[in-house]
């Protein structure tokens, strides 16, 4: 049961017992209203019933517990479940599954008891160190974290170079491989996330193929690590912070307006808190969605309140619908409540014209990784006026990067004729347009790059539509 429904019990029973709480809850400041009303008279039997009770009853002074009270007033019965509608009619909070936060690992479901690194493993390959860190395997996930120590400093330019194109994975005893699901990190800290674990296993094996952000290729790094994982049960003094789990409830859709910005987790530790939510909008009529352009947190005095933006040991929640953005936020303690979040959306809208521009760009006979031609050429499309600025050569694409002084294009189309891309490329890096007024487009990825005289072709330009603004207010 999560702390708050317990928390929620024990100021009832307060209440119950004669004595006031400061709570501010909306239900149990109703069941103060209700209290003071003389229920019971109503549903006292006749007098010469209650003599009859009366004679089989002790009298005792000592104080009842919350169920004993519920079981010698009925008509508590009939207040509890008014209290559950009243709740039910805003938000209700999730029984049905024991989540819990564990600090560096991440949220974890507690139906199944905990196992636990046994001790920290390290392996050195030519003076570099991997050392799995933490571990824990859950009864929805098993996550590891890890650390590389000592790697050169000449060979952390994974953009001079090819990264490394391989995920660790996960060996169970009977040869199986689980496959990366989740995580997050960089070149010197990793979380992976995997399947949950079969209930009889204990050992596995990380099995990292290349180290992630460094180079691979023309700067090589150890590679092939194999690590020895041995999980134990979790000690009953872990530190496990309890997620309460906020879920709109049928009612409250039915009857009231819903706020599209909603907070779905609340977690709270010895000196801060973290909220995870999401943003569930239709597009506007004409426009597609570039994302979040910016999230701000206020407190009661309308004062910034600085945050974390998706923490790594939480990263990406899982949305509860398809169209939902995801947010997550860790902030500390201290603040004046209430606080006020705001999200803000940038969106774009396709422009009709079917107008292309074509250009030639000569690349010479040996383009050389992050090798840059400055270009400087002024192109007009669709009455937009813009300036391609250079051409840059990465490993295995072009980048085109514009400017524009209006700052009304958020990004064209460009395409490389004769070379299409050897997977879905053709992506684009916005960055903060509608700002600086400046774009990326990469066109690629290539096995080997385009080389020689080129023909370019920019086409189908994307503007900047209206900002949008959400909020929702929260209070411990």
């Amino acid at each position: 049961m999560i702390a708050d429904l317990k928390k929620f019990i024990r100021n009832l029973d307060q209440l119950l017992d004669g004595r006031d709480t400061r709570a501010n809850d909306p239900a149990l400041q109703a069941a103060k209203a209700l209290l003071t009303l003389d229920l019971d008279s109503e549903s006292k039997p006749p007098a010469e019933l209650r003599a009859r009770w009366g004679r089989r009853v002790n009298p005792s002074t000592k104080r009842k517990t919350f169920m004993q009270t519920l079981r010698t007033r009925p008509v508590l019965v009939v207040l509890i479940a008014l209290l559950i509608l009243l709740a039910l009619s805003g938000v209700a909070y999730a029984i049905g599954k024991s989540l819990g936060y564990i600090p560096g690992l991440g949220i974890v479901d507690q139906s199944a008891p905990l196992q636990v690194l046994a001790e920290p493993v390290s392996q050195t390959q030519d003076g570099i160190t991997i050392t799995v860190k933490d571990a824990i395997a859950s009864a929805d996930k098993t996550i590891v974290t890890y650390a590389v120590e000592n790697i050169p400093p000449e060979k952390l330019s994974p953009a001079k170079d090819v990264p490394c194109p391989d995920w660790p994975q996960l060996k169970l005893p009977d040869g199986t491989l689980y496959e990366l699901s989740g995580g997050d990190g960089n070149v010197h800290e990793m979380r992976l996330i995997y399947a949950p674990l079969p209930a009889n296993v204990q050992d596995v094996t990380l099995l990292i193929p290349c180290i992630q952000g460094a180079g691979h290729v023309t700067l090589p790094l150890p590679e092939n690590w194999e690590l020895p994982i041995r999980f134990i049960p979790a000690p009953a003094d872990m530190t496990v912070f309890s997620v309460t789990e906020l879920t709109p409830s049928p009612a409250a859709e039915a009857n009231v307006v819903k706020n599209p910005l909603t907070i779905t987790k609340v977690i709270e530790t010895n000196d801060s808190y973290i909220l995870t939510g999401e943003l569930l909008v239709p597009l506007p009529l004409g426009q597609s969605d570039s994302g979040v352009y910016g999230l701000r947190i206020t407190d009661g005095n309308g004062k910034d309140v600085s945050f974390e933006g998706f923490p790594q040991d939480i990263g990406m929640p899982t949305p509860t619908s398809p169209n939902a953005e995801v947010w997550s936020v860790k902030f500390d303690k201290g603040f004046v409540p209430p606080i006020q979040i705001t999200y803000t959306k940038q969106y774009i809208l396709a422009d009709s014209s079917l107008e292309t521009i074509e250009f030639d760009f000569d690349a010479g006979d040996d383009p050389q990784k992050v090798q840059a031609w400055q270009l400087d050429r002024e192109f007009t499309l669709a009455d937009r006026t813009f300036t391609l600025n250079s051409v840059s050569a990465l490993p295995n694409s072009y980048e085109f990067n514009f400017t524009s002084t209006d700052n009304s294009i958020y990004s064209v189309d460009v395409v490389i004729d004769g070379y299409p891309p050897d997977a879905n490329g053709g992506g684009m890096d916005a960055g903060m347009v509608g700002v600086f007024g400046s774009w990326s487009v990469s066109v690629g990825p290539y096995k080997e790059l385009p080389k020689g005289k080129l023909k370019v072709t920019i086409s189908h330009p994307w503007l900047i539509g209206e900002i949008k603004d959400w909020t929702v207010d929260w209070q411990p």
